[in-house]
């Protein structure tokens, strides 16, 4: 699965906030983050979620908010 950001945020020159730390990304970072999992709002799993558990380039785990990505494609 590859997630993106929005491409309204995109053509706004914005960078999204991360649920769990203090550290904001652009959207050639969200490009370049791993897809790990749904969160609901208590940080457990689920199958959907208000929060998509990412993984950063150097490994950090965040937690973005879903309704500022998009889903671009799906390997299943």
């Amino acid at each position: 699965m590859i997630i993106a950001m929005r491409q309204d945020l995109v053509a706004q020159g914005l960078a999204i906030p991360a649920n769990n730390t203090e550290d904001f990304y652009s959207a050639e970072e969200v490009a370049n983050m791993e897809f790990l999992g749904c969160l609901n709002e208590l940080g457990n799993e689920t199958d959907g979620g208000l929060y998509y558990r990412m993984k950063t380039k150097d490994g950090t785990m965040v937690h973005l908010f879903a309704v500022d990505l998009d889903i671009v494609m799906d390997g299943e």
